[in-house]
This record gives structure tokens, sequence and C-alpha cells, in this order.
């Protein structure tokens, strides 16, 4: 095995190999499982390399440390998450179920996905000091739902007979699928479903 690690190699020009990147994915998969199972305390650079079946060292050669294991882990989830999210609201015809589906996606997503669900949660907690700088009072967050409450008032599909500010229901909506899913990952009984006809009641009230 090389004895530089991999991020020193591909800096230096040399792109992995299609067995590196496959390593590389097993480790974040890994990563993703260990955090769903034990949290943030369990995940330890060897407890990742038990879980693929590898050595630690093979895991920082490959990823470095474990800051930078959970970034990119982080980063590979919301890539995905993202990508769900954006394929409900591209499905949508109307405007006004646009901003529904892209927040009901959220929690669709979360509960297929546990793992990723807890991993997010356990990267943005400000105690471990994962260095994610993400966070749900994070301006940026916000944008694509007030994209698209905007879309709908524009398109004149908004119902309520006073609007609020677009950026303040997009908080609003926000907090609440923060709220269901972190209830959610507490207790696996709590009502997805409840909360999912909650948050859609309030879109087509405010928006």
């Amino acid at each position: 095995m090389p004895t530089r690690p991999l991020s020193v190699r591909e800096a230096d020009g040399r792109p992995p190999t299609a067995a590196e990147l496959a390593r590389r994915r097993e480790i974040l998969d890994a990563t993703i499982a260990v955090i769903g199972r034990g949290g943030w305390a369990a995940c330890t650079l060897q407890a990742v390399a038990a879980e693929v079946g590898v050595t630690k060292a093979a895991v920082i050669y490959h990823v470095g440390t474990k800051a930078a294991l959970v970034e990119r882990a982080y980063a590979f989830v919301i890539e995905a998450f993202t990508q769900f999210v954006q394929e409900r609201v591209e499905a949508s015809t109307d405007p006004l179920d646009a901003v529904t589906e892209f927040a009901l996606a959220h929690l669709d997503y979360m509960r297929e996905h546990r793992d990723h669900a807890r991993l997010i949660a356990e990267s943005l907690h400000d105690a471990h000091g994962s260095g994610i700088d993400d966070r749900p009072t994070t301006p940026a967050r916000a944008e694509p739902a007030i994209a698209l409450i905007e879309a709908a008032r524009t398109a004149g599909n908004g119902r309520a007979r006073h609007p609020e500010d677009a950026r303040a229901i997009a908080t609003v909506v926000g907090g609440m699928i923060d709220s269901a899913v972190a209830a959610w990952l507490i207790d696996p009984d709590f009502d997805l479903e409840a909360a999912k006809r909650l948050i859609a009641l309030h879109i087509v009230t405010t928006v």
C-alpha cells in the first residue's frame, strides 16, 4: 500500500483509482452505519475500520482524520438527500404543491434513511465539534423554501388571507421539520405521518 495519504497524492495530481474510490465509498457507508447505531461517541477510526474489515491505517490513508471522515460522510448524505428532495419538487405540477412536497420530502427521506438522519443530527451537534459549518439558523438553509413560496404566490396559488413574510414561513416550516425528525430519532414510535399532516396544513394556511 502507498505510504502517502490518498488526499496528498490527489493534491499532487494523481486521480484515485476505481478500487480506491470503491474503498472510500465502503468507508463512508461504514461511517454512516457506525454513527447511526451508536452516535458520535461510537465513531472512531478503529470502529469504522472494523466495520469495513480493514486496518485503521487503511482508513487514515483514504480519509485522514475523524473530522475529515465525518465531513465526507456528511457531504455524501446531504448530496443524496438534496437530490431526493429536488426530484420530489420537480415532479410537482402545482407551485403550492411544490412547497408542500419540498417539506414532506424531508421527512420521507429521513424515515427511509434513519442512519443518514442521525449522522446529520450528530454532525451538527455543537458539543461534538465536527467543524461542519451548517446550522438550521444558517440563512442559506431557508433560501430554497423561500424561492418556492414566492413562486407559489407569484403564480396566484397562495391561499392565505394575510400572507406572512416568506422567510418567516420558511424558517418556521424548517423548525417544524427539524423538531419532528429530532423527536423521531429519540422515539421511533413518534408519529411522523401526523407531523406531515400538520406541516402540510400549516403550509396551505400560510403560503
